[in-house]
């Protein structure tokens, strides 16, 4: 996975090889979070992009938040969409609206256990057979 905390970091991912759709996905959150220039970026949310190889338990503990309870995730997200072959969740953290964005990719190699949690937050979706 890879993890994005800072604006400095945000820029250098959108300007490193990406998925067209993530890379799109990853510069409306950045433009979403210009409209709250009072606040550092690092204080408003992190953002963390599945890849091969994770488990809920690894974003757990990049996250160094408490996400995933057995195989599930521990609280339900606030917001859930779909962009081509990825889904985006949007966690709310803290009382002061820290976020979370977990972008994780519909596509085989994701752990089956991340698409599992995210199905059972998404029960109106087939999250599990998307190519």
């Amino acid at each position: 996975m890879f993890v994005i905390r800072t604006a400095e970091e945000m820029a250098c991912a959108l300007t490193s090889p990406l998925d067209p759709t993530l890379r799109e996905r990853l510069a409306a959150q950045r433009d979403h979070l210009l409209n709250y220039p009072e606040h550092a970026f690092e204080e408003l949310g992190v953002f963390i992009v599945i890849q091969p190889g994770d488990s809920l338990n690894d974003i757990s503990r990049t996250a160094a938040y408490c996400l995933a309870d057995g195989e599930s995730f521990s609280i339900e997200a606030e917001a859930i969409d779909q962009h081509g072959g990825w889904l985006e969740l949007l966690f709310i953290l803290s009382d002061d609206g820290f976020g979370l964005v977990l972008f994780v990719p519909l596509q085989q190699g994701t752990d089956p256990g991340i698409l599992k949690a995210c199905q059972a937050l998404a029960p109106n979706r087939d999250l599990l057979n998307t190519p």
